[in-house]
């Protein structure tokens, strides 16, 4: 009983070939993954960007209002009866 080593070969080609498309398939799917992680975290960045962005405004508003408040009549009084004291 001889076993041809051509048909050994030819039995590892085969097997090699299948082994690179398994490989070649995750590879794929693990690109997949990494692109739809990465849109997510875009998404959450996005999200986390435009809550600061509103708080910025609400507290550039605050010190808008301070300001203007400080400088009007009613805030003179206020800061007058402060100095009184």
């Amino acid at each position: 009983m001889t076993i041809d080593m051509g048909l050994i070969l030819q039995f590892c080609l085969i097997l090699m070939v299948i082994a690179l498309t398994v490989a070649v398939i995750m590879f794929i799917l693990i690109l997949l993954d990494v692109i739809q992680i990465t849109r997510r975290v875009k998404k959450e960045i996005k999200a986390v960007t435009f809550l600061i962005d509103i708080l910025d405004y609400l507290v550039s508003g605050f010190h808008l209002a301070r300001k203007k408040f400080s400088k009007s009549k009613v805030g003179k009084i206020f800061k007058m009866s402060k100095e009184d004291e």
